[in-house]
């Protein structure tokens, strides 16, 4: 039955791309090591991985690192540190130190191995959270990562850093349209630097109404008038003219044929989207008609 307390974990838990280091030290009072050797029990059943005689030289069958614990005064070993680099989910897991010492036989220890596949998410929230993203609109954007970074990095036309993965754009544009949140590590889990979220923003925009007339329009009775306006817009647009509340056009021109002084007044284009509390312009034209003067 094994006696010996050596030192060890029981268990590892890493992410894919770290470097970890497994320990199998002997007390600093205990046997003589005559030889020391790593396997593995995994998907692959059993599997060596690197054997060590004082005699002779390391050999190692895969593609690991071990690196000898001396002892304090002496050229004894006392145990050694198995370094597995830039590890993959195919490192997952059962690790054996088995050491064969004298007098005390062979000495095993167990550390099992979970490597797992990092795991990046982002989330969003819009303000309002249940409407479209209306430019001027601010937007609240959270970038979440497992493992945690030190610090969060927004990029896009914009760059912006933030600790807790927290992002408050005021006044968004049609421009911010492809984010990406980066977290980033200072010193550990450096292997995730490249890890990265993309959030497609849809940012709905309606511009100014533009007409081919000015809005104070004179003209005399018995002609034809048309006004023709237009918008650029991300959406799908209506028209509507009104003249004292009445509708007079669902295009986007205005067409007065053989005006008389009742078709003077005021005239108000609506340019609106299928999110018309939202999304709309209004553009108001005064008409004058004057009568025709024979001399």
């Amino acid at each position: 039955i094994q006696s010996v307390s050596v030192q060890h974990e029981t268990e590892v838990n890493a992410t894919v791309g770290q470097n970890i280091s497994l320990p199998c030290i002997m007390p600093e009072k205990h046997s003589k090591i005559v030889q020391l050797q790593w396997h593995k029990e995994g998907k692959q059943g059993h599997q060596k991985l690197v054997i060590f005689n004082p005699t002779i030289l390391t050999y190692y069958h895969a593609n690991v690192t071990l690196k000898l614990v001396p002892e304090t005064n002496t050229t004894d070993i006392r145990g050694s540190i198995l370094h597995l680099q830039q590890v993959t989910e195919e490192d997952s897991g059962e690790y054996v130190c088995d050491i064969a010492s004298f007098p005390d036989g062979s000495i095993k220890t167990s550390t099992k191995v979970q490597i797992t596949v990092p795991v990046l998410k982002v989330s969003m929230k819009i303000t309002p959270s249940n409407k479209p993203i209306i430019e001027g609109d601010t937007v609240s954007i959270t970038c979440v990562s497992d493992p945690p970074p030190d610090k969060y990095i927004l990029s896009s036309s914009l760059n912006r850093e933030s600790l807790d993965g927290k992002f408050i754009i005021q006044n968004i544009t049609r421009h911010i349209r492809d984010l990406i949140c980066q977290p980033y590590w200072n010193s550990s889990n450096l292997h995730l630097q490249s890890l990265s979220a993309n959030v497609q923003l849809t940012v709905e925009f309606l511009d100014n109404i533009e007409c081919n007339s000015e809005s104070q329009i004179q003209v005399e009775t018995a002609t034809n008038l048309t006004i023709t306006c237009e918008a650029e817009s991300s959406m799908s647009l209506h028209f509507i003219w009104m003249k004292d509340n009445i509708p007079v056009s669902s295009s986007a021109s205005l067409n007065l044929w053989s005006v008389n002084p009742d078709d003077s007044g005021i005239y108000t284009l609506t340019v609106y989207t299928k999110i018309l509390n939202r999304l709309f312009r209004q553009k108001h034209f005064t008409i004058t008609v004057m009568n025709t003067k024979h001399i």
